[in-house]
């Protein structure tokens, strides 16, 4: 590796052949033989040139810097114009498209781009259109285009019809009385009786005009003028009979006068029932109809008649409907019809189902967690463990550690309701490691049985990065609704969450509200938690190295909301009072297995009998020399070293007849060993 003794290269001139830095490790990232150090690195960023996908260091990748392309940049951003978006792909990127959509609509004014106003929705912005009166409604929209309060369809200036008057308005729109062709404010006879307005009394009546004959008869009582022939005046309204449309002057018009008709008057009111609505056309007029409308609903009962309220829109009154339970609420629109606390669809009164443990609720309402079949009050292993419920201490179903990854609960901490308890959410990823993941815990929206109040991170997150907590961890309580998680592990992508089982992800404070003795479920989701936010949260794994993320098998926990205070104290998944009851040892009785509590001593005491004296000193000589037993190996010990051995036995007789001092804690009172050692205490009797 001299220089001196070969012929290849020393690009650093240290002496040292090229290729034996190499091996020595100094970096060569391109595998050129030549080490970095000697190749350039154009913004000093430590990675030179062949291996830096952005040379420049400006924050654009090499295939798309211009410096580097020498590509087209309209926009002059640094970025090649082959990197941008063209949204209607005509060759010229957004920024410098004035017609981004390619609609034929500048941007300016093309209601996708300003959001503007488009009451003709033809695409254009109301403000790009015309606007002939400037009243803030373009043309299209407007139906008075010039402002003249004249409507297009009767202005002149829009129809280009007729305008005798000239004011304005087409004939068409104008009133013609009689008929002629001739609107009335051209025409000289608007009643068309023969009489001239200027001297027709009533110009626009055709049965009046004059009597000139003052014969009290109307010389157009005919509806025409003919005083000759103007007839009688049965009721003397001065009005003759052949033009008198109320001949007995008694309010009604002859064609609907029963004294006229002798027709049908079925309300006795003197007017022909065919003059009279018959709103459901049956035949009956309303005055004489219980059922005016024909809907098959009385009119007592029939909100079309009635001022009543009907909750079911069915067309009647509530107060003509049933109302089983008599709450106030018709039986169609009562949850409740029997009125016993039990909804419809889950109460066996109403839906006839099954009810395994007679409490009125229909099974398929109730929970099952293991879906055997049997509903959780009736079977005695809710999950299927094979653990009796009374001594399971929790209802969640397990990983199957052959899935990639899979997102659960530990929820063995419970608690009675009003009680606070932890439960951990958890991770097994076997598939792979990982470079993030995201989550959301929702709270049971069906219940009131608990409320997360608070959030810490986990294990997981706390060491993922190289043994310290990771780049990005960002978590919140969302009061009433859930818990969301975004964890990213590493931003420059070298650590990750190494594959593995039982990641704790975070662990979630929960107050218990619902009645003791049930359980509650709850899940992960992708929701939009937190009053205001629009971004939904998403429940995903990301392997690393920019793989897609992977969405997790997910499983359901539930939280035990217990009757009474129970323990698990070794943990492994089974009460201690069962454990207890099957035979676990318990020797004082305390309702703790023995296996995870320290018993309670008084070194130097070997025989366990509650006092030391010189018997202690000759049992722990008898233990080593002539086979004697003990049953509290730290009792013996009395100097505390960890062994035992002759030593112990004449620490004692030293302190009882020598005057050594007192002997190691726990000593004179009982307690357990302040020092880690190997030896046990199976029993001691002596406190």
């Amino acid at each position: 590796c001299d220089v001196l003794n070969g012929f290849a290269t020393d690009c650093d001139f240290n002496g040292v052949l090229d290729v034996c830095d190499i091996s020595a490790g100094a970096p060569d990232c391109d595998f050129n033989g030549l080490p970095d150090v000697c190749q350039a690195d154009t913004d000093s960023d430590g990675t030179i040139d062949p291996c830096d996908d952005d040379i420049d260091g400006d924050g654009i990748p090499n295939a798309c810097d211009i410096d580097q392309t020498a590509g087209s940049d309209c926009d002059a951003d640094g970025q090649d114009d082959s990197c941008q978006t063209d949204t209607d792909s005509d060759g010229t990127i957004d920024p410098c498209d004035d017609d981004l959509d390619g609609d034929g609509v500048p941007n300016s004014c093309d209601v996708d781009q300003t959001l503007g106003s488009d009451c003709d929705l033809d695409g254009q912005d109301d403000s790009c259109q015309v606007d002939t009166d400037s009243d803030g409604t373009i043309d299209a929209c407007d139906d008075d285009i010039d402002g003249d309060g004249i409507p297009n369809a009767c202005d002149v200036d829009q129809t280009s019809g007729a305008d005798c008057d000239l004011d304005g308005q087409d004939d068409s729109c104008q009133s013609d009385s009689d008929s002629d062709g001739a609107i009335d404010a051209c025409d000289s006879d608007d009643d068309g009786d023969g009489v001239p307005d200027t001297t027709d009394q009533h110009p626009l009546d055709p049965l009046q005009c004059l009597d000139t004959d003052q014969d009290g008869c109307d010389d157009c009582s005919n509806g025409f003028f003919n005083p000759s022939n103007d007839g009688l005046d049965t009721d003397g309204d001065g009005t003759c009979d052949i033009g008198d449309s109320d001949l007995d002057g008694d309010g009604i018009s002859n064609d609907c006068d029963v004294d006229q008709t002798a027709g049908d008057d079925c309300d006795s009111d003197g007017r022909d029932d065919s003059c009279q609505p018959d709103e459901d056309n049956d035949g009956t007029i309303n005055p004489c109809d219980d059922d005016l409308d024909g809907d098959g609903i009385p009119n007592t009962c029939d909100t079309n008649q009635t001022s009543g309220s009907d909750c079911d829109l069915d067309g009647q009154i509530d107060s003509c409907q049933e109302d089983t339970d008599s709450d106030g609420t018709i039986d169609p629109c009562d949850d409740d019809i029997d009125g016993d606390g039990i909804a419809n669809d889950c109460d066996v009164d109403q839906t006839s189902g099954a009810d395994c443990d007679l409490n009125g609720l229909d099974d398929t309402c109730q929970l099952d967690i293991d879906s055997d079949g049997t509903i959780d009050p009736c079977d005695d292993d809710d999950d299927g463990d094979g653990i009796p419920d009374s001594c399971d201490v929790t209802a969640n179903g397990q990983p199957d550690p052959s899935v990639d990854y899979t997102m659960y609960f530990d929820t063995s901490q419970v608690g009675q309701s009003g009680s606070t308890i932890q439960i951990r959410c958890m991770l097994d990823n076997p598939g792979g490691d990982l470079a993030g993941w995201s989550f959301a815990v929702c709270e049971d929206s069906s219940s009131d049985d608990y409320d997360f109040t608070n959030a810490m991170t986990g294990e997981a997150a706390l060491t993922a990065n190289g043994g310290t907590s990771v780049a990005f961890d960002e978590f919140s309580v969302c009061p009433g609704e859930g818990v969301y998680q975004g964890v990213v592990v590493d931003f420059v992508g070298i650590n990750t969450l190494p594959s593995g089982f039982g990641n704790e992800l975070l662990v979630i404070d929960v107050v218990l509200l619902g009645p003791n003795g049930t359980y509650a479920p709850v899940d992960y989701c992708n929701s939009t938690l937190c009053t205001g936010s629009t971004n939904p949260f998403e429940t995903l794994v990301v392997p690393p190295g920019g793989t897609p993320p992977t969405v997790p098998e997910q499983l359901t926990g539930f939280i035990e909301i217990t009757e009474n205070e129970l323990s698990d104290c070794n943990s492994n998944g089974i009460w201690d009072a069962c454990e207890i009851a099957q035979g676990l040892e318990d020797a004082n009785g305390n309702g703790i297995p023995d296996e995870c509590e320290e018993i309670f001593f008084r070194r130097g005491d070997v025989n366990g009998d509650g006092s030391i004296n010189v018997a202690d000193g000759i049992a722990a000589l008898a233990y080593l020399f002539t086979g004697g037993s003990i049953s509290c190996a730290d009792a013996a010990d009395s100097n505390d070293d960890g062994a035992i051995d002759v030593a112990d036995g004449i620490q004692i007789l030293g302190y009882l007849f020598s005057g050594t001092g007192d002997l190691p804690a726990p000593f004179p009172t009982c307690g357990t060993d302040p020092t880690a050692d190997a030896l046990e205490c199976e029993i001691y009797n002596g406190c």
